[in-house]
């Protein structure tokens, strides 16, 4: 049951992620006055947030297949 809830809970929270990174992107470049600075950097920052974060998920994956737990007693 917990399990279920922080699925929906994570499920929710990346939602509202992805609608405020949308959002962003829409002002940034549908707005005049932006600085050309401005509209480089926000996918920059945005593409290396997402490598971090694939990368982070992606090691904690690997290390959880590699764990062995055979010395220890219950």
């Amino acid at each position: 049951m917990a399990k279920v809830g922080i699925a929906l809970f994570l499920t929710g929270l990346g939602i509202l992620i992805a609608y405020g990174v949308y959002s962003m992107a829409l002002a940034i470049y549908t707005e005049n006055g932006v600085p050309l600075v401005l509209k480089v950097a926000y996918p920059v920052i945005t593409g290396g947030l997402i490598l971090l974060l694939s990368a982070v998920i992606r090691d904690r994956i690997n290390a959880r297949r590699r764990e062995n737990f055979n010395e220890v007693k219950f």
